[in-house]
C-alpha cells in the first residue's frame, strides 16, 4: 500500500509579493529589492491571426505572437542611505538631462515567496515563484494626498521572451 502525502492549502498575500530590480536576466547582477511595493500586476496576451479563407462557414485562428505588460505600485521614500526608492525607476521617464527618454531596459523580478519547493532564483535560501523579464518603463507618475503615503506608479511593456516563469 503507498502512503499518500497531502498538501495543506495556502494562499498568497500581499505579504508574499515583491518587486526585484537587476540588470541581467539571472536578476543577480547588482539586483535590488524594491521593499516598499504596493503592489504588481502582470498581463500575458497572445496575438490571434486569422486564417480563415473564402469559402469557410466558420471563422478560424493560429497563434501569433505572445506580448506582456504590467505595472506596480510604490511608495515614494527616502531610504537610509539618502535615495529615494521609487528613483531608478521613475527616472527612466522622469528626467531633464536629455531631450529624450532613458532607452535602455530594466530588467524586473516579479516574486511571490513561499516554503514550497518551487523553482530558485537568485537567492538559494528563498523558495519562489518568480517572472523575470526586461522591460521600457512606459509610463510612470507620482502623487501625495492629505493624510496619505506618498506613492509612485510605473507601468512597463517586456521587450523579448521572458526570461524565466516559474508560476505554477
Amino acid at each position: 500500500m503507498s502512503a499518500t502525502t497531502t498538501t495543506t492549502p495556502r494562499f498568497f498575500s500581499g505579504r508574499d509579493g515583491s518587486l526585484i530590480m537587476g540588470n541581467s536576466a539571472s536578476g543577480t547582477d547588482k539586483a535590488e529589492e524594491l521593499v516598499k511595493v504596493v503592489s504588481w500586476s502582470f498581463s500575458a496576451s497572445l496575438d490571434l491571426l486569422d486564417t480563415t479563407s473564402l469559402g469557410d462557414t466558420s471563422k478560424s485562428y493560429s497563434p501569433g505572437r505572445e506580448g506582456y505588460t504590467g505595472s506596480a505600485s510604490l511608495r515614494y521614500y527616502r531610504n537610509s542611505s539618502g535615495k529615494f526608492d521609487a528613483g531608478k525607476l521613475l527616472k527612466k521617464l522622469i528626467r531633464t538631462d536629455t531631450a529624450t527618454v532613458d532607452p535602455s531596459t530594466v530588467f524586473l523580478r516579479l516574486r511571490l515567496s513561499d516554503d514550497s519547493s518551487a523553482p530558485l532564483y537568485g537567492n538559494a535560501t528563498t523558495k519562489a515563484r518568480d517572472i523575470g523579464f526586461n522591460a521600457y518603463i512606459t509610463s510612470a507618475q507620482f502623487g501625495v494626498s492629505t493624510g496619505d503615503i506618498a506613492t509612485a506608479e510605473i507601468g512597463f511593456q517586456v521587450t523579448g521572451a521572458l526570461s524565466y516563469a516559474a508560476v505554477l
